[in-house]
């Protein structure tokens, strides 16, 4: 199965203890990193495939270069 993205999540020891994070915490964490890291504005080229429309009008596809691929929704 590919992924659009991968993401390594260390465990965090506080006291010989797991640091438990909520999905929230989270996604909250993955924002904070691609706002800071990221640009404002991504131009991206790439050949689209698995093109599909679903009856909620949103289009569903694949843009991929010769390495890797990104699922997408339009």
């Amino acid at each position: 199965m590919t992924q659009a993205f991968a993401f390594i999540i260390t465990v965090e020891m506080q006291n010989n203890r797991t640091k438990i994070y909520t999905v929230s915490q989270v996604n909250s964490l993955i924002k904070e990193i691609l706002e800071n890291n990221l640009p404002s504005r991504l131009t991206v080229t790439g050949e689209i495939t698995n093109w599909s429309i679903a009856r909620s009008g949103h289009a569903y596809f694949d843009l991929k270069d010769e390495n890797t691929l990104l699922t997408c929704v339009f």
